[in-house]
């Protein structure tokens, strides 16, 4: 006999007539078609605990890396508004960042004209960073 899972969930699915039905399943999202947001997790009572932990402590993994991140930008910030670089050229530069971010993530030739769009906003938001910096400090 085969191990039962710690986790099992509750999705839409067709029942052996093929009329919709709710299955259980090992997987929120079963192949493609499937949204793992309409999956109900059930957890057998037995691993709650252990489940939990796990998921806890994953979570604090990722609040941590973010702590270092904002960390990161605010001492960034710091060094720059010390410079006389100015609280707008940061943000000036923190949002080309973004938008390039965003330019990355659009794929495919259908959207060739978005990522030109948004590079040229990047450089546009780069521009107005560096007039800040020789101008002294935020405009």
């Amino acid at each position: 006999m085969t191990e039962t899972p710690e986790l099992i969930y509750l999705i839409p699915g067709e029942d052996i007539d093929g009329a919709p039905a709710m299955v259980w399943c090992d997987d929120p999202a079963p192949s493609y078609a499937c949204d793992p947001a309409e999956a109900v997790k059930y957890i057998r009572a037995d691993s709650v605990d252990t489940v939990l932990s796990r998921e806890i402590d994953a979570l604090r993994r990722e609040i941590e890396k973010v702590r270092g991140k904002l960390s990161g930008w605010r001492d960034r910030f710091r060094r720059e508004y010390a410079k006389g670089g100015g609280h707008d050229s940061w943000l000036l530069y923190k949002q080309a960042e973004a938008v390039e971010r965003a330019a990355m993530n659009f794929g495919g030739r259908d959207y060739a004209e978005v990522r030109i769009g948004l590079s040229e906003w990047a450089k546009h938001l780069r521009q107005q960073a560096d007039e800040s910096e020789r101008a002294g400090g935020d405009q």
